[in-house]
């Protein structure tokens, strides 16, 4: 599922959805809290012209999700408490401001 980078290649994560539809994402940041790892991901288009293709006013959605690795298997699952979810949206926003403020 993930992959080891070098420093400018992006990371992708193949997912399987609901429907049993792969989907690749971009790791956008991940951030470690209370003993759990977290990903912030973003839609993975691989050329300009599938990112053309989505609607102009379309923002961009961002998913927050959970590393599991148990057993050696690697999963992913969403997060259910609105409360921990509202505290890590927060933490990448505000790490994500501060990498472009740190850009300018």
């Amino acid at each position: 599922m993930a992959e080891e980078l070098d420093n400018n290649e992006i990371e992708i994560l193949t997912l399987t959805d609901e429907d049993g539809a792969d989907r690749d994402f971009e790791v956008v940041d991940k951030l470690e809290y209370e003993g759990s790892t977290y990903y912030a991901l973003q839609e993975y288009f691989e050329n300009v012209e599938d990112l053309d293709k989505r609607d102009e006013d379309e923002d961009i959605e961002i998913l927050i999700l959970k590393h599991i690795m148990e057993d050696g298997e690697e999963s992913f699952d969403t997060i259910t408490d609105d409360d921990l979810f509202d505290k890590l949206s927060a933490m990448f926003d505000a790490r994500m401001d501060e990498e472009e403020d740190a850009a300018e």
